[in-house]
């Protein structure tokens, strides 16, 4: 695969937290290391079944900390979105 150099602005906590994992072993540079977490960040996106298990699994966790929600506060919230969209001037997505 062909590489392209940048140049990125991040926190120096993840600076130094890349650098320590670099130290560590993790990975052969800072620039290696940049390029693992692009590249899995990108395969997230990447594969909708990935997508799909980690929303499970977020909204699992989520389910289990708060409890279920029911039907009427799931259309309440598609209203509120709805309404947000139209004040933030975003398209409508069509419900599928």
């Amino acid at each position: 695969m062909k590489k392209e150099r940048i140049t990125v602005t991040v926190s120096k906590e993840i600076v130094d937290f890349a650098r320590a994992q670099v130290g560590l072993g993790e990975a052969d540079s800072l620039s290696d290391w940049v390029a693992q977490a692009m590249e899995e960040k990108a395969e997230r996106y990447d594969d909708p079944d990935q997508i799909e298990s980690r929303w499970q699994e977020i909204w699992g966790e989520y389910q289990q900390e708060y409890g279920q929600v029911s039907a009427e506060d799931l259309e309440l919230t598609r209203r509120e979105m709805e309404q947000t969209a139209i004040y933030t001037g975003q398209k409508k997505r069509s419900r599928s």
